[in-house]
């Protein structure tokens, strides 16, 4: 039997050897994480076999080799279909949508209790300002949430968003999430605060008396729940669930209403970012300082936990390790459009072409917060290139719509009244649909009701993503930067009323169109039932004809098309 010594490969030295190892280990487009074995594999199981030859074949090579793979090689990840990942609860057995679940619950119930904190006088002028001023991305927005919740409005009217929190639910953002629990921990010192929070576990939830969806007394166990957007979670992160009041509550805050959001399960998803922490996470500290190829994350689908917010977990580790290099690559139409199947089911019963401006306004903005967050620490400015998908006609277009409220939101700031009242009295400004209400009657379910709404970052951030001076760029055509001169200009004598109108002109009730293949795409790239498209047949022609799917009780069919499981 031949030792090793016999072998030319074990008589070269082992810096050489270790040359070879990465040559054999290395391939064009690297290695993709598998969530199912939470492995890293090559891109098919013939390549993965070829180039785990020689590990198998020899031990001392199979030594050697170890982690070579993933020092020659990009990383990629891709979100990560949730389904038959955990232990059922509440007819669901996905992890991910049982996270949502919780988070989506634990929102509401957390605003109830802020709610009554407030009412008692826990939370002080200083503690509302410390919080506008740690979260400047929202500022204006969490003041105006912060009133509603503390008189009542909005939370248990009649048309209260407790009663289609399905889809108010998407107004909110994870940093709007993480003020409202900062404001609830800067509260707990004043002395009423327990008696406060404990009555609201046990007080009508709605304007129709339903009652909270956790058990009376498990407050202070929904106050303690902090869980990171970007977790991957185990069963110890799920044990929330216990104190739900009603294990066969479905996924909906609310009454069971048939036009509401569909019953569980579906088919929710992880973040590829997600799955990236995650991974960083479990690699041994001497591993993660050394690794310097490229993690390439591609979300090509949307993810559940506010995933525009989930690039703030990578900041730990790109500042851990200077040389590390991540290259996110996002979409309008990928992980920032609004998630439809959460939507009034017009979206389900018949052909979709096209969605609100605003909805795809609002996670755009929260991404770009996110981001500009991201930038203000102190990591490398070369550790992460954010790609946004700009190929489509669509996404052109969209990006136009982007630019335009960047102009307005530049403009509203510029103006005389912004520079003399540096606020505006929302309760002076007429709200379009109604002439009896103003602005402030919908502070809260209307969140970019002014330009001013938006981040204040956001016109900047649009203008250098524009003329491609960021490490955020549009792989597309970015068209012309506006005009500053002129729009300011034309707008510098306008009241809050101007403003409103035309942007309200633009953005109410105004639509964008969607890719080619519509809702029923978004479907079937989701895998999401059957169930969810209703009982009507309806069909769908794209505009210019190269497309068709059609729509029967029975299913969908369609040029490239893969059936929903039933």
């Amino acid at each position: 039997m031949l030792d090793q010594q016999q072998s030319p490969l074990f008589r070269l030295p082992r810096e050489l050897r270790d040359n070879i190892y990465e040559h054999y280990s290395h391939d064009e487009k690297g290695l993709f994480y598998d969530y199912a074995s939470n492995k890293m594999r090559y891109e098919s199981q013939n390549k993965h076999q070829d180039k785990n030859a020689l590990t198998r074949c020899c031990k001392q090579a199979a030594e050697e080799m170890k982690g070579v793979a993933k020092r020659a090689n990009t990383l990629t990840f891709l979100p990560a279909r949730s389904h038959r990942d955990g232990v059922e609860f509440n007819n669901l057995d996905s992890k991910a949508g049982r996270f949502e679940r919780l988070l989506q619950l634990s929102r509401r119930m957390k605003m109830h209790i802020l709610h009554h904190v407030a009412q008692d006088g826990c939370v002080t002028p200083t503690i509302v300002d410390r919080v506008a001023a740690q979260f400047p991305g929202i500022s204006r927005y969490y003041r105006a949430v912060y009133s509603a919740i503390k008189h009542g409005r909005d939370l248990y009217a009649q048309n209260s968003v407790s009663r289609s929190d399905h889809t108010w639910r998407w107004q909110t953002s994870a940093t709007l999430c993480d003020a409202i629990q900062y404001t609830l921990d800067l509260a707990s010192s004043h002395p009423a605060f327990e008696d406060a929070a404990a009555r609201a576990s046990s007080s009508p939830y709605m304007c129709h008396g339903m009652m909270p969806p956790f058990l009376p007394g498990s407050h202070n166990s929904v106050l303690a729940w902090k869980p990171n957007w970007w977790l991957i979670p185990t069963e110890s992160d799920l044990t929330l669930e216990s104190y739900l009041a009603d294990p066969s509550r479905r996924d909906l805050i609310g009454e069971i209403d048939p036009r509401s959001e569909p019953m569980v399960p579906v088919a929710w998803y992880f973040s590829a970012t997600s799955l990236a922490i995650n991974f960083l996470k479990a690699l041994p500290p001497t591993d993660r300082i050394s690794h310097r190829t490229t993690i390439i994350i591609k979300e090509d689908k949307r993810g559940v936990a506010y995933p525009e917010s989930h690039v703030r977990g990578l900041t730990p580790f790109l500042l851990e390790n200077p040389h590390l290099r991540v290259e996110l690559q996002v979409g309008f139409w990928n992980n920032l459009m609004h998630p439809v199947w959460l939507e009034s089911t017009k979206y389900h019963r018949r052909s979709q072409t096209v969605i609100p401006k605003e909805n795809m306004l609002r996670p755009f903005a929260d991404f770009l917060d996110e981001l500009e967050s991201f930038s203000a620490n102190e990591v490398n400015s070369n550790a992460l290139k954010v790609m946004i998908e700009g190929q489509k006609t669509e996404s052109i277009l969209l990006w136009e719509v982007l630019k335009h409220a960047a102009s307005l939101q530049e403009a509203l700031a510029e103006s005389d009244y912004m520079k003399q009242h540096h606020e505006i009295d929302r309760r002076l400004v007429r709200y379009e649909p109604d002439d009896d209400e103003t602005l402030h009657d919908y502070a809260m379910r209307d969140r970019f009701q002014l330009p001013c709404d938006l981040p204040p970052s956001f016109h900047a951030m649009v203008r250098r993503i524009t003329l491609d001076e960021s490490f955020i760029h549009f792989d597309g055509d970015t068209g012309a930067l506006w005009a500053s001169a002129k729009e300011i200009s034309v707008r510098k004598a306008w009241s809050p009323q101007q403003f409103y109108d035309e942007w309200y002109g633009f953005f109410g009730y105004q639509c964008t169109t969607l890719p080619a293949g519509g809702v029923p795409a978004f479907f079937a790239a989701y895998e999401l039932q059957q169930l969810l498209c209703g009982t009507h047949p309806w069909k769908w022609v794209s505009s210019d004809g190269s497309e068709t799917f059609e729509y029967s009780p029975s299913g969908l069919t369609g040029q490239n098309y893969i059936p929903f499981v039933v």
